[in-house]
């Protein structure tokens, strides 16, 4: 880039501009210029082509993308405003407009409410974010995700065992992955989690939107029975409560 010197600039007498109106009027040139630090290796152009765009938390909201860079996509979204569809536990599931409460107690298993699959297809990258809270830290087990982890079938998401959180995935096998406890997070406050499955490369698991665990090997790739997919499990004589706020499915046609 050439240096330009202020005495070296065609001047007239009758020219009032002082440096400080052409520096200024050159800066508000180059921030309309759309083209500016786009070329390649230039921030723009780095920050177009990452693999992970990093914007501020809540910056980016559905109405400011657009469709036909994300390409078309199925969205399911449920605040639980009816169970219609579902296939849930009677009496140990309740539910009203933004909150799903899954109840169980002496030793009840698999307390649960279920969307069946006739849609979910890993290899058209699916993705879900849930957002939910427990009563109590101790005696259970609890499953959030796609598929259906506390039947051993096919299924990404997350297990909740007493007060700790996990990444899930299950395999073709019906084998059970998890991932190390996810620390710093207490789970009677309310907690956001997301999983994201790349098909052929990994699922990345994230808490608070905060990537936690990146899976790989073992992936299930057989059609899970459910699309959405929320259980509780009590291991002693207690009654226990895990309450999910929304569910989100999104996945490419």
């Amino acid at each position: 880039m050439s240096v330009v010197t202020w005495g070296t600039l065609a001047k007239t007498v009758d020219d009032k501009e002082t440096i400080e109106d052409y520096v200024s009027s050159k800066l508000n040139e180059h921030n309309e210029d759309y083209s500016a630090h786009s070329q390649a290796n230039e921030p723009i152009y780095n920050h177009r082509n990452a693999d992970v765009l990093d914007h501020l938390d809540d910056s980016v909201t559905f109405e400011k993308v657009d469709g036909t860079v994300l390409g078309p996509r199925y969205v399911v979204s449920t605040q639980f405003e009816s169970l219609d569809g579902f296939d849930f536990t009677p009496l140990a599931v309740t539910h009203k407009v933004g909150i799903l409460t899954i109840s169980a107690d002496d030793n009840e298993v698999d307390n649960h409410a279920d969307i069946e699959n006739e849609l979910v297809d890993w290899a058209k990258d699916p993705y879900f974010q849930s957002t939910f809270f427990l009563e109590e830290l101790t005696s259970q087990i609890a499953y959030i995700g796609i598929g259906d982890g506390q039947a051993g079938l096919p299924f990404v998401g997350f297990k909740i065992v007493n007060g700790s959180i996990y990444a899930c995935w299950v395999d073709n096998s019906n084998v059970e992955h998890l991932s190390s406890a996810i620390s710093g997070y207490t789970l009677t406050d309310k907690i956001t989690i997301g999983a994201y499955y790349d098909y052929g490369t990994d699922v990345k698991f994230y808490v608070n939107r905060v990537l936690k665990h990146t899976a790989d090997t073992d992936l299930p790739t057989d059609s899970p029975d459910r699309l959405c997919h929320q259980s509780l499990t009590v291991t002693s004589v207690n009654e226990r409560m895990l309450y999910i706020l929304y569910f989100l499915f999104v996945q490419k046609f």
